[in-house]
């Protein structure tokens, strides 16, 4: 049995490919990375590795006939520059959801897991679930809803046999970059940073697992027999204040928060913006679906 992790190279592919035990054949795509060769090497791995760039139609085509039929596949691509995705809205739907569309135009898979984001909560406050309406603003949490829609539509036309979408709200561990915001709440308090800058008021909930906790999810989640369905994918929900009064408790230190408030902007993207894009993206590329 083939398991292909996509986007192998990132901090979740890392942790998960490192910790796997089982006996099925893994797999892992990457695109830019420069060190996951040198880490699957050192860490004794049992995975294949593929270099290829999931924007281009024609690499990714090339690549489905090499690897064959997945039986399970964890989709973790995306744009990990999150406030880039303001700025260039155009190069996060490329990376976030144009690589999916290219990838299941091409490859058929039994059991497809998506990662998506919390982000598609986006503006919405409260107790939240996925029944909700959403209705993000965020160009990042549009491409990522946007991608769970083509999961859905790649389903339909048999592409998938089987699909479990994850909004997931966010992770710390082992591989992380250090610039995300519980690893680096950690480090600068860890090194005597005694004062910490929140932007905003502090009270936006935020839901984050350790790397280990996600990794166990995502085996559950493989294993599991329930399908066709979103899930939400965190722990326990804290707010940003909480979680830094937490972080400070635990390595017994005092720390003072200071608050930056919020400027008012206004994003002139929405989720029909990123549907014309779409098109329009899909038009250039040239994508011949096969539909059985």
């Amino acid at each position: 049995m083939k398991i292909l992790i996509v986007g192998v190279s990132g901090f979740i592919g890392k942790n998960f490919i490192e910790s796997y035990s089982g006996e099925d054949e893994l797999y892992g795509i990457y695109n830019s990375s420069t060190d996951i060769e040198d880490f699957v090497d050192k860490k004794n791995i049992k995975i294949k590795l593929f270099k290829c760039d999931l924007t281009n139609p024609g690499n990714t085509k090339k690549l489905s006939e090499t690897i064959g039929s997945i039986d399970k596949c964890i989709f973790l691509v995306s744009n990990t520059d999150i406030p880039r995705s303001k700025i260039e809205p155009s190069y996060d739907f490329k990376i976030t959801t144009f690589s999916l569309i290219n990838f299941l135009t091409y490859f058929k898979v039994d059991k497809f897991v998506y990662m998506s984001t919390a982000g598609v909560y986006d503006g919405l406050s409260g107790e939240l679930n996925v029944e909700d309406e959403v209705n993000p603003t965020y160009p990042y949490c549009i491409s990522k809803l946007t991608a769970e829609y083509y999961v859905k539509f790649f389903y339909q036309v048999k592409t998938i046999k089987e699909y479990v979408i994850l909004r997931f709200g966010g992770a710390f561990g082992k591989y992380c970059k250090p610039n995300k915001f519980v690893s680096k709440l950690i480090n600068d308090i860890s090194n005597g940073q005694n004062e910490i800058h929140i932007y905003g008021d502090g009270q936006n909930f935020v839901n984050v697992m350790y790397a280990k906790d996600v990794v166990n999810a995502l085996n559950v989640v493989l294993n599991s027999n329930i399908t066709n369905l979103i899930c939400n994918l965190g722990a326990e929900n804290l707010t940003i204040t909480e979680i830094v009064k937490k972080t400070a408790q635990t390595l017994q230190k005092h720390v003072d928060i200071v608050y930056t408030p919020k400027k008012q902007t206004r994003s002139i993207w929405d989720l029909n913006s990123l549907l014309i894009l779409t098109k329009s993206l899909i038009l250039k590329e040239v994508i011949h679906l096969k539909v059985q």
